[in-house]
Parts: structure tokens; C-alpha cells; sequence
């Protein structure tokens, strides 16, 4: 009994009696089939407590989902085949949602995407209701995720550009050489570089570059510029303090695998491993704020929790936080490895000041000085897990 409504389970009580239960959502009827004949057995009820979604979409690696609330997603990923699991407690489709089949599901059309095989969606849970929206990648894929609650909208961006099939880590600038697709360039070969013994080596890592121009800024640049003019300013200030040894994935528009920029970090036994990146929500060109992800390790979050809180004053964009964070840059280094996202270059406030000289020098004084801090610390050079 709920509000003076006697509640049914519909589908249990139905299939004791061997009869097939279906949902037509078109007349938001339940039916019960026996012996190939229907019987109609009443109008779906609500529950105001309920949050309902209203469409589900995507477009430009983001995938969208109107709702008349808010909820707190989990979103989780499974292997096997890869995929990107959002559970939304608590909800179910509208009256006005798009087509759904007899069993509550559906599917968007991916066709155009090189990157994402299968997004398909269903109401997973009836008891608590719950919507659950699977993405599921093409093979060899790996991709960010966050989400963002923008005007009853949940927007999971998925950290995709459809310009190249084997991104990082989020998301983009016009480039300082740029590159055509059609002919991207060969990953860099790394060359060992000397390591002096009894320094402490630091691997910087311009995210993207080369045929992997990252994500898209607000006036269309792309994100490998800006990561490499700031890696840079780090490189330049870095060279100055004698108890380091620097090494640079990249010092210019070329393309380093991740697994190469992985492989040269466990070979130096580096340090010390820091990842820059940009952000991106173009459909929430509103969104600010710097945030930085390690992944597991306790010596990765100490790093990440003392370069950030030194950056977010540096930049003065809105702090978003320290994330534990699954990129393959920061999960396979065995050394403090952190990945930063400055700001988002989908503001158009944060790509000005990010672009600019002035801004990236102060963020590149404060990844320094949260570096020197980190190496000052006692777990500084211990690979902890």
C-alpha cells in the first residue's frame, strides 16, 4: 500500500501464472500474453518521487540525458567487451521519451563514430527504478569520462574527438605545425636520454600532439598546443634547479603513443611523472575549473593533492578537486604520476587566460613548486603503491 494505492508486482505475480509480461510505450500499457491472447490490465503508475528522463542523446562525444532532476550517477566500466556503464538511480523514462521497445530499452544511433561501437539504454532495475545507459567502445579503445549537471541536463563527456582513434586522456588549439589527417605523423621514436645518477628524475608530458591534436577549445584551437606551450615554460624553469633531472615526452608537434610515454617513465625509474592537459564541455561552454587525477597509488595522491592546491591558486579558476582517475598514463607509470587538467578550454574565459604567456607561466611556477614540495617530502623517490 502507497498512498492509499495497493502496488502490485506485475511481472513476479504474472510469470508464477506462466503469463508474458510486455510494456507498450506508445499507450503506456502492460500487457499479459497467454496463449497468444492479450489482456489489458491497466494505465502504468507513477511515483512523484520519481526522476524522469525526458530524451537521451549524443553528439560530439558527449552524451546528454534531459531529466526533470538531478541525480548522482555511478558510472563504472567493465571489460570484455569494453564499455562505460551510467547507473541514474531513482529514474525512469518519461511519457514523452523517445521510442522504446517492449522491454523498456533502446538504442542511439552511433554510425558516424569511429570510437564507440554500441550506446544503448533500458530501465535495469524495477525495484529501486533505475535507468542504466551502457557505452560500449570499439576494440583497443580507452577513453575519459566526467559528467557535469547543466540546466536539467546530465552531460557525460566522454573525452572523444572523432579526428583520431587513439586519444588519451581527455581532451584541444590550432596547432603549431599543423598536421593532416591523412597523413598523421609516425609515433615519435624515444631516444634514452642520460640520466645523471643521484638526481631525481621528473618525466613532463605535454598530452596529445602530433595527429592527435586532443580536445577543441571554444574558438576551435586545439589542446596539444596548449599543452605543449605550458610543458615547455615547466621545461624552462625546471632546467634551472640542479637536483633534477628533466626528461620531456615531446618538445614539439610530434605524437608519442601512450604506451610509449609509459614505457620511457618505467625505464628512467623516474620520480616523478606529470601529465598536462586541457578540459573540455562544448555543449557547457560555462563549465570552469582546474582538477587533477592520480590513480591509486598513495605516493600519486600526495603529488597530485601538492601541485594542485599550488595550481588552483596560481590559475584562479574554480577548484574542482584531486580524482582518482583510470588513464592509462597515470595507472601504468610505477612511479607519483599525476594528470592535470588546467582549465577548460570550452570557457571562453579560461582559453583566454590559458593561451596566455602570463597564465602559463604562473602555472608552470606552481607545477614546479609542487614538484620541488613533493621531492622535499619523505616518500619523495619511493614507488608506493
Amino acid at each position: 500500500m502507497r498512498n492509499n494505492t495497493v502496488l502490485v508486482p506485475i511481472r513476479f505475480v504474472s510469470e508464477q501464472m506462466g503469463l508474458k509480461v510486455s510494456w507498450n510505450n506508445t499507450d503506456k500499457t502492460v500487457y499479459l500474453t497467454s496463449n497468444g491472447e492479450k489482456a489489458v490490465l491497466s494505465e502504468a503508475n507513477t511515483d512523484d518521487s520519481l526522476i524522469h528522463i525526458n530524451e537521451i542523446h549524443f553528439s560530439d562525444h558527449q552524451l546528454v540525458a534531459s531529466m526533470d532532476g538531478q541525480v548522482t550517477p555511478t558510472i563504472f566500466t567493465l571489460q570484455d567487451p569494453e564499455r562505460i556503464v551510467i547507473d541514474l538511480p531513482n529514474t525512469v523514462f518519461s511519457d514523452t521519451f523517445q521510442s522504446l521497445n517492449a522491454g523498456l530499452n533502446g538504442k542511439l544511433d552511433v554510425s558516424g563514430s569511429s570510437q564507440i561501437a554500441d550506446i544503448r539504454f533500458s530501465l535495469f532495475s524495477q525495484e529501486p527504478k533505475q535507468v542504466r545507459i551502457v557505452v560500449e567502445l570499439m576494440e583497443n579503445q580507452e577513453i575519459p569520462f566526467n559528467y557535469e549537471f547543466n540546466e536539467g541536463n546530465l552531460v557525460v563527456n566522454l573525452g572523444l574527438s572523432e579526428n583520431n582513434s587513439d586519444l588519451s586522456d581527455s581532451g584541444p588549439v590550432n596547432p603549431v605545425n599543423p598536421v593532416n589527417p591523412a597523413n598523421p605523423v609516425d609515433p615519435i621514436d624515444l631516444v634514452d636520454p642520460v640520466v645523471k645518477p643521484g638526481l631525481k628524475t621528473v618525466v613532463i608530458d605535454a598530452g596529445h600532439g602530433g595527429s592527435d591534436p586532443g580536445t577543441t577549445s571554444f574558438s576551435n584551437r586545439h589542446e596539444k598546443e596548449f599543452t605543449l606551450a605550458l610543458a615547455l615554460k615547466v621545461q624552462e624553469l625546471l632546467l634551472n634547479e640542479p637536483g633534477i633531472n628533466l626528461v620531456m615526452t615531446r618538445e614539439s608537434d610530434v605524437y608519442p603513443t601512450r604506451s610509449e610515454r609509459v614505457k620511457l617513465a618505467n625505464e628512467l625509474n623516474a620520480d616523478i611523472f606529470v601529465s598536462i592537459h586541457g578540459n573540455s564541455v562544448l555543449s557547457s561552454p560555462q563549465t570552469t575549473g582546474t582538477e587533477t587525477y592520480y590513480y591509486e597509488r598513495s605516493s600519486s595522491k600526495e603529488l597530485a593533492n601538492t601541485i594542485h592546491k599550488r595550481l588552483v591558486e596560481a590559475v584562479g579558476f574554480k577548484d574542482r578537486g584531486v580524482k582518482n582517475g583510470n588513464f592509462q598514463v597515470i595507472r601504468e607509470t610505477k612511479m607519483a604520476a599525476v594528470l592535470l587538467e588546467v582549465g577548460f578550454l570550452s570557457n571562453p574565459a579560461d582559453e583566454e587566460a590559458m593561451f596566455s604567456d602570463e597564465m602559463q607561466y604562473k602555472a608552470a611556477q606552481a607545477i614546479v613548486d609542487g614538484i620541488k614540495e613533493y621531492l622535499g617530502s619523505s616518500r619523495a623517490g619511493q614507488h608506493t603503491s
